[in-house]
C-alpha cells in the first residue's frame, strides 16, 4: 500500500478500516479507562499536609488542581502535580511499594527513590 501496489490483503490492513464487531469491546475499554478521570472531581485523600505521616504520600486538592504530596523520613514535604505526565490520570499513593501509581494504565512511577 505504501508503494502504491495492489495487494490482496489491503482491505484487511487498510488504516481507515472499521469493524462493527469491535464496537462493544472498544466502548467497554473506553469506559474503563475514562472512569479513572473521575478523580479530578473528587476531594483529596487528606485536607491538611499535617495528616500525612513520614515516608508516606497523599493527594490533596489545591483549588481546582490535585497535588501529590510526600513527607519523607526527615519530615520534609515534597509537592508535585498529581496529574500523571503520561495520560493525565490522578496518581494514587501505593503504601506497599512507596510509589505513585497511575490508575489509567496500571503502572508505577516512583517519584521518590
Amino acid at each position: 500500500m505504501i508503494m502504491g501496489r495492489h495487494n490482496p490483503w489491503e482491505t484487511l490492513y487498510e488504516p481507515s478500516r472499521k469493524s462493527l464487531r469491535a464496537i462493544p469491546t472498544m466502548l467497554k475499554h473506553d469506559i474503563e479507562i475514562n472512569v479513572q478521570y473521575k478523580d479530578y472531581l473528587m476531594p483529596g485523600d487528606v485536607h491538611d499536609i499535617e495528616d500525612i505521616p513520614q515516608c508516606s504520600g497523599a493527594v490533596m486538592r489545591n483549588g481546582l488542581r490535585k497535588i501529590a504530596v510526600y513527607r519523607d523520613e526527615n519530615g520534609e514535604v515534597h509537592q508535585f502535580s498529581a496529574a500523571c505526565p503520561h495520560l493525565g490520570g490522578i496518581v494514587r499513593w501505593n503504601a506497599a511499594e512507596k510509589s505513585w501509581d497511575c490508575p489509567v494504565y496500571d503502572e508505577a512511577s516512583c517519584f521518590f527513590a
